[in-house]
């Protein structure tokens, strides 16, 4: 009678070092993406940085030519 605790068959004790498993892998990767998330944003350099800038940055890198630029500021401006 006082073994009624003892009665959850077998397997149960399985369910403990899943949910510790799942409990920290889902932290992990909760703080691993807001990681990721920081450096994307201050490694592109345009966190608050207004169009122009943009446009500024990216001529200066090399990613669009002078024509590209030129059409992009002259669209802001007018």
């Amino acid at each position: 009678m006082g073994t009624w605790h003892m009665d959850f068959g077998s397997g149960w004790w399985v369910i403990g070092p899943i949910m510790m498993v799942v409990f920290w892998g889902g932290l992990f990767w909760l703080v691993s993406n807001m990681i990721n998330g920081q450096r994307s944003q201050v490694s592109t350099g345009t966190n608050g940085s207004s169009a122009k800038e943009v446009a500024d940055l990216r001529f200066a890198s090399g990613e669009i030519d002078e024509a590209e630029h030129s059409r992009i500021t002259s669209r802001l401006n007018g």
